[in-house]
């Protein structure tokens, strides 16, 4: 357990909350979080001390509670009284999960008083995707694997929570002010005689490519979307049920997903689709030329992430895998180790270690070349877009290079950001507050997503971006020459 940085611990009993530790350490896992969940001493024997020392590198701990869960806590050597006194004691953002028959003890277990006043949530197993979503919005952590070039950003679904029996304290949510200059929005969930009355009366319903386009999706519902990518033609949603859609150009079939099960991390880039499912396999339907989609035999991937002509795989154990066109050496990762994350570009590959620093192979620095990116420290998640590179750091600034011919790299001032993504040309940056910021070129309109506010997801294609925001509302800017960019279709 030493050596590697964990940023959520989670503790729990055997004797009841195995199961649910384990789907919220696979859940959150899969959403870019590093998670301890000690399962190698099955809980049980002389406690290990070691543990500890694990939990004081954590920012968050997740007390699985199941019924009478704390009853044992009387016993100054039960496993779970010693790790959330710990927890306690070193002021760890505690998040109790409560399962279904589980009651504060009156007086609470000497060492743990005051653990019922930390705001956390219900379990629910008809909402469980839903109840994830409620938990990743107290954690104070952010998430590091990317999903394909980017953070994966919290799904903060709250319409949904409030089907559950969620306990908390609630916390309001600071408002945003909303740009004065928003442009008139579609929705898709109205009434064809309201969008009539409304075009009467000189409101347009209808958008033009580069205008803001919004489309409305169904509150409450138990399926949401949990990620949103783009390529040169088309945009893809995976789906919380692990299915995945896709709308726009499928002249290679790169939008035929629909036996697609079981996934939890898409990838596109140019005119293929790429999906990373539970087991470690992958799938990939598309533009095939260079053999990028050959990727049926990979096993114990836990990321993937598409360029223009080939594939990139990060396998379990820190190696990485490819497959497609090598024309400039962007698959020339036969000697990386270490890695967390991995990024693919047009003619590049870039790799996100351990410690913090990023490694570039392909076009970048001469054909063939590999080198550590210079100045880079400290870096939690990466995103390659066609010519420039990105990096997202602990503190939330962002790191650039690469071609900035027009001002995408000019993101040095960025704070608080907690995802990034990028197209031909330009950055698009997400901040804690919900905002979106973006820096580059403007053929398209881009730069429209500047009046976004409260979103909890963005996306980007070569010449598009597309964003949810916390209500579940689909939004979009840039190029729709394909249609990549009617939304409707990808409402759950």
């Amino acid at each position: 357990m030493r050596g590697k940085k964990y940023d959520v611990f989670i503790s729990y009993r055997r004797d009841g909350g195995d199961n649910l530790a384990q789907l919220l350490y696979d859940r959150l896992t899969q959403r870019g979080y590093r998670v301890f969940l000690d399962i190698e001493s099955l809980r049980g024997g002389r406690f290990n001390k070691a543990i500890l020392d694990t939990m004081d590198g954590c920012r968050d701990v997740i007390a699985v509670l199941p019924p009478e869960g704390l009853k044992r806590c009387a016993d100054p050597e039960d496993w779970v009284l010693l790790e959330l006194s710990h927890a306690l004691k070193q002021k760890k953002n505690l998040v109790p999960v409560l399962m279904r028959g589980f009651q504060w003890p009156r007086p609470m277990p000497r060492g743990l008083e005051g653990l019922e006043t930390y705001n956390g949530v219900a379990d629910n197993k008809d909402y469980f995707d839903a109840v994830v979503d409620r938990l990743v919005t107290l954690l104070q952590s952010r998430p590091v694997r990317k999903i394909r070039r980017r953070t994966a950003a919290a799904c903060l679904i709250l319409a949904a929570a409030l089907c559950l029996g969620i306990w908390f304290r609630f916390l309001a949510k600071p408002t945003v002010r909303e740009s004065q200059t928003e442009p008139n929005i579609q929705t898709a969930s109205e009434p064809a005689e309201t969008r009539t009355a409304e075009r009467e009366a000189g409101e347009t319903a209808e958008t033009e490519a580069g205008e803001i386009a919004e489309t409305e999706a169904r509150t409450g519902a138990s399926r949401t979307i949990v990620a949103l990518d783009g390529g040169s033609g088309h945009t893809v949603a995976l789906y919380s049920d692990g299915t995945v859609n896709a709308v726009g150009d499928n002249r290679y079939g790169q939008c035929s997903l629909s036996d697609w099960t079981d996934v939890v991390q898409i990838s596109t880039m140019q005119d293929f689709t790429v999906g990373l499912r539970s087991d470690g396999t992958v799938v990939a339907v598309g533009d095939n030329r260079e053999g990028q989609c050959e990727v049926s035999d990979w096993t114990d991937i836990v990321m993937v992430s598409a360029g223009r002509y080939h594939t990139v795989g990060l396998r379990s154990d820190g190696t990485v895998v490819t497959a497609g066109s090598n024309s400039f050496g962007q698959c020339g990762v036969d000697g990386w180790t270490d890695m967390v994350a991995v990024a693919a570009a047009y003619s590049n590959t870039m790799g996100l270690r351990s410690d913090g620093t990023v490694v570039i192979c392909g076009s970048f620095y001469g054909k063939g070349v590999t080198r550590t990116v210079s100045g880079w420290q400290d870096i939690q998640a990466i995103c390659a877009s066609d010519s420039h590179f990105l990096g997202l750091r602990e503190n939330g600034s962002v790191a650039a290079v690469g071609n900035n011919s027009s001002g995408q790299c000019g993101i040095e001032t960025w704070r608080d950001a907690v995802d990034i993504d990028g197209g031909a040309g330009f950055t698009v940056g997400l901040f804690v507050d919900g905002r979106v910021v973006v820096e580059g070129i403007n053929d398209q309109k881009q730069t429209d997503a500047c009046a976004w506010r409260d979103m909890a997801l963005i996306g980007c294609g070569i010449e598009h971006i597309v964003g949810m925001k916390t209500d579940g509302t689909l939004v979009s800017v840039g190029d729709n020459s394909y249609g990549e960019r009617d939304l409707e279709a990808l409402l759950p």
